[in-house]
């Protein structure tokens, strides 16, 4: 079984096919899929991705904006995208599980779970990309975002 993660940013999104134990089997990076086209691009690179990877059974995006169960409810850069399901506009289109979260969201729980730190449940994950520094809060055990 394998999984695609998409990580959409303003000047590209990359994506990573992993398997279920977490080993990455291809990454790559194509133009940013945030602009007025986007979507139909976005879904263009998954279906070519999926045609390569016939055993993806799971998508994850992670984008820098406020998503509430897969809608995009604040994303004032790109207006076309605002209060978008993304997860249920493919989850319907692939019939496939798909998750979209805040990407500072998930990235502060992959920190913790990658690294093992089992005993910590609370951190600040501090990053520097393309749509401004951003940080990822885990208070308790919860992400804040």
């Amino acid at each position: 079984m394998l999984g695609l993660a998409l990580f959409l940013e303003e000047k590209e999104t990359q994506y990573t096919v992993f398997n279920c134990t977490g080993e990455i089997k291809k990454k790559g990076q194509v133009e940013s899929v945030l602009y007025k086209d986007g979507l139909d691009r976005l879904t263009n690179y998954i279906q070519e991705i999926l045609i390569e990877n016939p055993k993806i059974s799971s998508i994850v995006t992670g984008l820098s904006t406020s998503v509430d169960n897969g809608n995009i409810f604040h994303i004032p850069q790109y207006d076309h995208l605002q209060n978008f399901n993304l997860k249920g506009y493919y989850e319907d289109y692939l019939s496939i599980p798909v998750t979209v979260e805040n990407d500072m969201n998930a990235a502060v729980l992959g920190y913790k779970n990658n690294n093992n730190i089992n005993e910590i449940n609370s951190l600040v994950y501090l990053y520097l990309g393309q749509n401004s520094p951003r940080v990822g809060i885990l208070v308790n055990g919860l992400a804040l975002g």
